[in-house]
C-alpha cells in the first residue's frame, strides 16, 4: 500500500482538481483503495492510497505529489507546521472513524 499526498493552494478552482485528478484516474482504469482530503486554509491535502506501486508513482508523476513518510520512513521531509497538523488530523479521523465500528463502548 503507497499512500501518496497532494498539495494544493486553498484559493485555487478545488472542484476542477479534484475532477482533473478523477479523469486521469478513469483513464488509466487506477481505483484508489483511499481518497481523503482536508483544508488548512491556505493548503489543501489530497491523500491518495493505491494498492499498486505502478499506479502510486504514476499519480505521484503527474500531479507533484509526495509519498507518506509512514509507507517511506527512510525519506523522511521536514514539513511545515499547518501540513504536519493537518496530516495528524487526517490520521485521527481515520482512527476515529474505524473506532465508531467498535461494538464495545470501551473500545470506542
Amino acid at each position: 500500500m503507497r499512500t501518496v499526498i497532494i498539495r494544493m493552494p486553498s484559493e485555487g478552482d478545488f472542484s476542477a482538481q479534484m475532477s482533473s485528478m478523477r479523469s486521469w484516474l478513469d483513464a488509466r482504469g487506477c481505483s484508489p483503495s483511499k481518497f481523503d482530503y482536508d483544508s488548512t486554509g491556505e493548503t489543501v491535502i489530497v491523500k491518495v492510497e493505491f494498492g499498486e506501486d505502478r499506479e502510486a508513482e504514476a499519480f505521484k508523476e503527474r500531479f507533484d505529489g509526495t509519498e507518506s513518510d509512514f509507507v517511506k520512513p527512510r525519506n523522511l521531509r521536514f514539513r511545515e507546521t499547518m501540513e504536519q497538523v493537518c496530516w495528524w488530523r487526517l490520521t485521527a479521523e481515520e482512527i476515529r472513524a474505524e473506532a465508531d465500528d467498535f461494538t464495545s463502548k470501551s473500545a470506542r
